[in-house]
């Protein structure tokens, strides 16, 4: 999958405008390309797999096959400022908020990912076996400021909203292992809501 990375070293110091200007020009249809050059390749190897669009459901007729599938339903977001390192080895004076998303891309090896929210695009971040580890390094190595907590959310809920449900300390606990696992008390009740809705739309 195609990773996140910054323009080379400019001639002269870019100014805030030019460097916001530069990114939206490159940005500008950026998903749909991508997706039509994904859709290509998995045609080709005849797998069909849903694909992750930012936290708005999965996308029903689309080919996927390079997409890591997440096996824990936990994701954890939060929002950082001043990219570095290798997300910047040009140094960049890049303003705004960037938007950071960790899930369980693989579960044999374990391994947790980083990727933009908004696009699913992976970022330029070593993965790492538990989340915890994944959250330190990027807090370390990779922005110059966290600008809020990290906040976990269950991938499996597409409220009305369109974003995934932010869960409580009370709706999940951290093994002995270090993994983020669901309690059962929270299942219930999302079995109950799933189970209530289709019984009013059907």
């Amino acid at each position: 999958m195609k990773q996140l990375t910054l323009p080379s070293q400019p001639e002269r110091e870019s100014t805030s405008a030019e460097i916001r200007a530069l990114v939206l020009q490159r940005l500008h249809g950026f998903r749909f390309r991508q997706r039509a050059r994904q859709d290509a390749r998995d045609r080709r190897k005849g797998r069909r797999l849903p694909a992750y669009d930012g936290g708005r459901g999965p996308r029903r007729t689309a080919f996927q096959a390079e997409v890591p599938i997440v096996k824990s339903p936990i994701v954890f977001r939060a929002q950082f400022r001043g990219p570095k390192g290798p997300l910047n080895p040009s140094g960049w004076t890049v303003p705004g908020l960037i938007s950071v998303e960790i899930f369980h891309a693989r579960a044999k090896p374990s391994e947790w990912q980083a990727r933009n929210p908004d696009t699913g695009v992976l970022f330029k971040i070593t993965g790492q076996i538990l989340p915890s580890s994944l959250m330190e390094q990027i807090e370390l190595h990779y922005f110059e400021k966290q600008e809020s907590f990290w906040q976990a959310h269950d991938s499996q809920t597409w409220p009305v909203s369109g974003r995934f449900r932010p869960l409580s300390d009370n709706d999940y606990y951290i093994d002995s292992s270090g993994n983020p696992i669901l309690k059962d008390e929270y299942r219930h009740t999302r079995q109950a809501e799933r189970t209530e809705r289709n019984s009013v739309t059907g």
